[in-house]
């Protein structure tokens, strides 16, 4: 008996020290929550030089990539991932997420769908096609798909948050000041729904709310510009 065990806990540390695509994968992913982007796509390197075929290393590597504003190259990556793996509602998402920060809404929205079709219940995809349509000021179909992602996630600070700036652009202050409070109610940690929200307060004639909120946006973000609202 005690021969058998020992024999196991070899074949377990042998296990464990073999190159494992998996294992590199998972420490990127690792890498990524730490905000060590460099570091995780050197681990995503690995886990693919030991299995190019393997469609989650090139999602994350993709995401990493993303983080790095690299959107090409996130998009190549999503590409291949996409071409393992047909059905991968995440990749589309996430490719969609690398075309809108190049401003190629349409083509955004494309992806959105796709991955809409896969997965019914994505509020991400939802409040990200939606996104997409504010930038193309279609700001009532915008509000309608964050709308739907609350349906799927009630306390779901980003689309509350960006509900509210489409709400803003239609002129519907008070409901947009609602949506602004709640999203910063459920992460106080979103700068950007705090200068949206200074935004509004100036719009108000809410002069010293406005500042109060820029410079909670500003120590957030580490943006300190000269940042000047219209009245």
């Amino acid at each position: 008996m005690k021969s058998f065990r020992f024999s196991f806990l070899i074949l377990i540390n042998f296990c464990v020290s073999i190159e494992n695509p998996i294992r590199y994968n998972n420490l990127g992913v690792t890498k990524e929550k730490l905000g060590d982007y460099d570091g995780a796509i050197l681990e995503y390197n690995k886990a693919l030089s030991l299995n190019s075929k393997y469609p989650e290393a090139y999602n994350n590597r993709g995401v990493a990539k993303e983080k790095k504003k690299d959107y090409l190259g996130a998009i190549e990556d999503y590409n291949q991932a996409i071409v393992l793996r047909p059905n991968y509602p995440e990749a589309y998402n996430n490719r969609g997420v690398a075309k809108e920060k190049l401003k190629r809404y349409e083509e955004a929205i494309q992806d959105y769908e796709i991955a809409l079709s896969l997965k019914k219940y994505y509020p991400e995809a939802y409040n990200n096609r939606g996104v997409a349509k504010e930038k193309l000021k279609r700001y009532e179909e915008a509000i309608q798909d964050y709308e739907m992602a609350l349906t799927l996630r009630a306390n779901y600070p980003h689309a509350y948050g960006n509900r509210g700036v489409s709400k803003e652009m239609l002129g519907k202050f008070n409901e947009a000041m609602e949506d602004y409070n709640k999203a910063i109610s459920l992460d106080p940690r979103l700068a950007r729904f705090y200068y949206h929200r200074a935004r509004l307060c100036k719009k108000l004639k809410m002069d010293d709310l406005s500042q109060k909120d820029l410079e909670t946006y500003r120590n957030l973000s580490g943006d300190f510009s000269e940042i000047q609202f219209e009245n």
